[in-house]
């Protein structure tokens, strides 16, 4: 009450980059310049969990609704899937040609969005790490990218300080329906046959 702090969550060496609530609100994700990334109980602010080697841009950290997978960027011009309960990593997301700066989650989890200085955002399957789409446009590094409430759209803003929104379902239907054509072949349907699982689109 009165503004005084709940919790002090102390054990980091150097400055903390990043916090992240879970979608439950009973844990906390750090990140820090100190290479490694924390989970705190929200509660008394008890750690439960280091993990180490956090290399990349610290800030561009993000957690899965339920709580089981990290998304950070690294190695490389990657950004890897973590498991949040062993730290181990799970798949590296590949396809930009720049360090990754930005990440988030879809709202059910099944979507990944990834913003890198290539200039690009990039939409990933969350359970097979396959590239998506390519969302291009901002011809700039990418600061932040955001998914609405229902995951319908999402937001790329870039260094310029342009923010742009993308249509989901639109996008992902206009790559069915020109692959459909072109691609026959090279396609993976999920069983709504709504979300193409295997395409990745270039200029």
């Amino acid at each position: 009450a009165g503004g005084a702090a709940a919790a002090t969550l102390g054990g980091h060496q150097n400055a903390v980059i990043q916090a992240v609530f879970s979608a439950d609100g009973r844990s906390i994700l750090t990140a820090s310049g100190d290479g490694t990334a924390r989970l705190w109980e929200a509660d008394g602010g008890v750690e439960t969990k280091v993990i180490g080697d956090w290399t990349g841009k610290i800030g561009g950290t993000a957690r899965s609704p339920d709580g089981r997978s990290i998304v950070r960027p690294g190695p490389g011009n990657g950004a890897g899937v973590v498991d949040a309960g062993s730290g181990a990593q799970e798949m590296v997301l590949s396809g930009h040609s720049a360090p990754v700066t930005a990440a988030t989650f879809s709202p059910d989890g099944r979507r990944i969005l990834t913003g890198s200085k290539d200039g690009t955002a990039r939409l990933w399957d969350a359970g097979t790490g396959r590239e998506i789409a390519v969302m291009r446009g901002a011809r700039a590094p990418i600061k932040a990218v955001a998914f609405n409430g229902d995951g319908s759209q999402a937001m790329v803003l870039s260094d310029t300080g342009t923010m742009r929104l993308y249509d989901v379902f639109a996008t992902l239907r206009d790559l069915a329906a020109h692959a459909k054509t072109t691609l026959p072949r090279r396609l993976t349907w999920d069983q709504r046959r709504q979300f193409l699982l295997r395409l990745a689109v270039e200029d």
